[in-house]
């Protein structure tokens, strides 16, 4: 995927994930922060509606969704998604 998609395995498992959002193709390259947060996490199969826990003006969070510790969205100083930051266990924080 060009890239797009970065991979962290640690003790035998994925434990982290990074997503260039502007690697993933045009779609994504006009994606607004944090106006589009949302609509990111409802194409990546989450739940659009859930309540951030931290929001400000580089970084959006989710903690304990289903089956994942954290996710987190950033970006750019244009306002637009930069990238999403994946962990999938609280041992790894």
């Amino acid at each position: 995927m060009n890239g797009a998609i970065e991979v962290t395995y640690l003790e035998g498992g994925a434990r982290y994930f990074n997503i260039w959002i502007p690697k993933l193709g045009r779609k994504y390259q006009d994606y607004v922060y944090p106006k589009d947060t949302s609509t990111l996490l409802g194409d990546l199969g989450l739940d659009r509606n859930i309540t951030a826990d931290l929001s400000n003006q580089t970084v959006t969070r989710w903690r304990y969704l289903p089956d994942l510790y954290e996710i987190s969205v950033f970006a750019t100083a244009e306002k637009q998604i930069w990238y999403v930051h994946v962990s999938t266990s609280r041992i790894y924080e």
